[in-house]
């Protein structure tokens, strides 16, 4: 004689990523005198408990929900938190044994580890902006963004395509590294960030990080100078973000007006003038 049948497994919680499949399983002692299995699910702890029917297409998608294996597909972050349980019937009786419910965790999450930071160039320089996804269920690709310097809307932001020729030009913009090329001071401001999105979906996207253009100003002129024949003199400039730019001092004759009349001084200690710093 069998003994009374009693559930002897309980379907455990289960973890998946988006669009993954998910299995849970209940097991009685005396599996003989099973006559039916019913899964149930609800969608929150406070939901009404309903029964599943088998569905290859739904999301979610159920496959063995008269068995005592029931398998949970096409799932979505909206199916986060669900929970299942089954109701065995055993011969003879009518008094059903319902299972502890198991919920359904989805792992939609994804977080940017490494946010990409600010970064000053010089006009026509390089910059480089980077980012790095994390999640158990992997990152299946990025997509990098961009808005203008004072564009503050969400649908601003517009996804960036590889461009070497281009001003500014771009490599990597779906990559976890952004290069950004061919910069000019039009593109001071600029605002880019990193979409990620996880293996099945699910996207996160980074902050926004600003690409400063450095544009060389002159904030003190040269001013004239007068010295005695044969005498020195010196004329100085103050140029702002100097690393941004090569110096070459010109000179014009007296009398002469015309922009073509400037030509570039070499330094030459025996001329006369002679010059040096030039």
């Amino acid at each position: 004689m069998h003994p009374a049948p009693a559930i002897e497994r309980e379907p455990t919680d289960q973890r998946l990523c988006h669009g993954g499949e998910a299995s849970f399983t209940v097991s009685a002692n005396a599996p003989s005198c099973i006559a039916a299995y019913k899964w149930q699910q609800r969608i929150s702890t406070t939901a009404s408990w309903t029964d599943i029917s088998n569905s290859e297409t739904s999301s979610p998608g159920y496959e063995g929900a008269a068995t005592h294996t029931l398998t949970v597909k096409n799932t979505a972050a909206a199916h986060d938190g669900y929970q299942y349980r089954c109701v065995l019937t055993a011969s003879g009786t009518t008094v059903p044994l319902t299972s502890n419910p198991a919920a359904l965790s989805a792992e939609l999450s994804v977080q940017i580890s490494s946010a990409p930071s600010e970064r000053r160039v010089c006009a026509g320089g390089e910059a480089s902006f980077a980012a790095t996804a994390n999640s158990g269920c992997g990152i299946a690709s990025y997509q990098w963004q961009q808005r203008g310097k004072d564009q503050t809307a969400e649908t601003d932001w517009v996804n960036i395509n590889d461009s070497e020729t281009a001003s500014p030009g771009y490599r990597g913009a779906t990559a976890a590294a952004l290069i950004v090329k061919n910069t000019a001071a039009a593109h001071d401001g600029y605002q880019y960030r990193c979409v990620a999105t996880l293996t099945g979906g699910g996207t996160v996207n980074s902050h926004a990080s600003r690409l400063f253009v450095n544009t060389p100003a002159f904030t003190v002129h040269p001013s004239d100078q007068s010295a005695c024949q044969g005498g020195e003199t010196s004329f100085a400039a103050t140029i702002t973000n100097p690393d941004c730019i090569s110096a070459q001092w010109q000179r014009r004759e007296k009398g002469k007006t015309a922009e073509t009349d400037w030509a570039d001084i070499s330094d030459s200690e025996t001329a006369s003038p002679g010059y040096e710093g030039a």
